[in-house]
Protein backbone atom coordinates (compact mmCIF):
# COMPACT_ATOMS: atom_id res chain seq x y z
CA UNK A 1 0.00 0.00 0.00
CA UNK A 2 1.56 3.43 -0.84
CA UNK A 3 1.25 6.36 1.99
CA UNK A 4 -1.72 7.79 -0.10
CA UNK A 5 -3.81 4.49 0.96
CA UNK A 6 -2.98 5.25 4.23
CA UNK A 7 -4.46 9.00 4.45
CA UNK A 8 -7.69 7.80 5.13
CA UNK A 9 -9.55 11.26 6.83
CA UNK A 10 -9.97 14.60 5.10
CA UNK A 11 -9.54 17.95 7.20
CA UNK A 12 -9.45 21.81 6.53
CA UNK A 13 -6.01 23.24 7.14
CA UNK A 14 -6.34 27.25 8.69
CA UNK A 15 -3.35 29.87 9.21
CA UNK A 16 -3.91 32.71 11.41
CA UNK A 17 -4.19 36.23 10.37
CA UNK A 18 -4.49 39.60 11.94
CA UNK A 19 -7.30 41.75 12.16
CA UNK A 20 -8.27 45.14 13.75
CA UNK A 21 -11.36 45.77 15.33
CA UNK A 22 -13.26 49.51 15.45
CA UNK A 23 -10.87 50.85 18.41
CA UNK A 24 -7.60 49.64 16.83
CA UNK A 25 -6.98 46.17 19.10
CA UNK A 26 -5.64 43.48 16.85
CA UNK A 27 -7.19 39.88 17.37
CA UNK A 28 -5.90 36.72 15.68
CA UNK A 29 -8.43 35.16 13.08
CA UNK A 30 -8.37 31.67 11.60
CA UNK A 31 -9.22 31.24 7.70
CA UNK A 32 -9.23 28.43 5.76
CA UNK A 33 -5.48 27.55 3.55
CA UNK A 34 -6.66 24.62 2.13
CA UNK A 35 -10.11 22.08 2.21
CA UNK A 36 -10.69 18.39 2.05
CA UNK A 37 -6.88 17.87 2.84
CA UNK A 38 -6.28 13.76 2.57
CA UNK A 39 -4.45 13.15 6.46
CA UNK A 40 -4.47 10.14 8.81
CA UNK A 41 -5.67 11.24 12.53
CA UNK A 42 -3.86 8.86 15.46
CA UNK A 43 -5.01 9.45 18.83
CA UNK A 44 -1.47 9.19 20.74
CA UNK A 45 -1.91 10.35 24.68
CA UNK A 46 -4.47 11.60 27.25
CA UNK A 47 -3.13 13.20 30.58
CA UNK A 48 -5.32 14.20 33.70
CA UNK A 49 -3.44 17.65 34.96
CA UNK A 50 -5.38 19.01 38.25
CA UNK A 51 -4.54 22.99 38.70
CA UNK A 52 -6.01 25.52 41.12
CA UNK A 53 -8.37 26.76 38.13
CA UNK A 54 -9.42 23.35 37.03
CA UNK A 55 -9.90 19.89 39.02
CA UNK A 56 -9.33 18.12 36.31
CA UNK A 57 -7.92 19.45 32.61
CA UNK A 58 -7.17 16.98 30.46
CA UNK A 59 -4.47 17.69 27.62
CA UNK A 60 -4.35 15.54 24.39
CA UNK A 61 -1.64 15.21 22.44
CA UNK A 62 -2.16 13.32 18.94
CA UNK A 63 -0.68 12.82 15.54
CA UNK A 64 -1.71 13.89 11.80
CA UNK A 65 0.58 12.58 8.95
CA UNK A 66 0.24 14.39 5.62
CA UNK A 67 1.52 14.28 2.39
CA UNK A 68 5.32 15.86 2.11
CA UNK A 69 4.05 18.20 0.07
CA UNK A 70 1.53 19.95 2.00
CA UNK A 71 2.31 23.11 3.47
CA UNK A 72 1.38 23.14 7.47
CA UNK A 73 3.41 25.50 9.88
CA UNK A 74 3.37 25.53 13.76
CA UNK A 75 0.17 26.98 15.21
CA UNK A 76 -1.93 26.50 12.16
CA UNK A 77 -5.19 24.44 13.05
CA UNK A 78 -6.97 21.46 12.03
CA UNK A 79 -10.48 21.88 11.66
CA UNK A 80 -13.16 19.73 10.10
CA UNK A 81 -11.51 16.67 10.59
CA UNK A 82 -13.71 13.70 8.37
CA UNK A 83 -13.32 9.74 10.00
CA UNK A 84 -12.87 6.99 7.97
CA UNK A 85 -16.03 6.59 9.12
CA UNK A 86 -17.93 9.54 7.62
CA UNK A 87 -17.94 10.91 11.20
CA UNK A 88 -16.91 14.32 12.24
CA UNK A 89 -14.10 14.89 14.55
CA UNK A 90 -15.85 17.33 17.40
CA UNK A 91 -13.00 19.45 18.23
CA UNK A 92 -10.14 21.70 16.58
CA UNK A 93 -6.66 20.57 17.00
CA UNK A 94 -3.44 23.25 17.04
CA UNK A 95 -0.21 22.22 15.66
CA UNK A 96 2.45 22.39 18.25
CA UNK A 97 5.46 21.36 16.10
CA UNK A 98 6.31 19.82 12.31
CA UNK A 99 8.44 17.10 12.19
CA UNK A 100 9.18 15.65 8.15
CA UNK A 101 9.74 12.15 7.49
CA UNK A 102 12.47 11.68 5.04
CA UNK A 103 14.13 8.37 3.19
CA UNK A 104 16.04 8.93 0.40
CA UNK A 105 13.67 11.75 0.10
CA UNK A 106 10.86 13.50 1.78
CA UNK A 107 8.25 11.14 2.55
CA UNK A 108 5.72 12.60 4.90
CA UNK A 109 4.67 14.93 7.18
CA UNK A 110 3.82 13.90 10.83
CA UNK A 111 2.23 17.01 12.88
CA UNK A 112 2.10 16.95 16.86
CA UNK A 113 -1.50 18.30 17.74
CA UNK A 114 -3.06 19.29 20.56
CA UNK A 115 -6.87 19.55 21.46
CA UNK A 116 -8.50 23.03 21.29
CA UNK A 117 -11.63 23.14 23.78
Amino acid sequence: MSFGGYLIHTCTLQRAGESRDAYGNVSRVYSAIATNVPCRFVQRTQRAVNTEKADSLVVQADQVFFDADVDVRPRDRIAFLTLEDGTAYPYTLEVTGVTARRGKALKHIAVTVEVIR
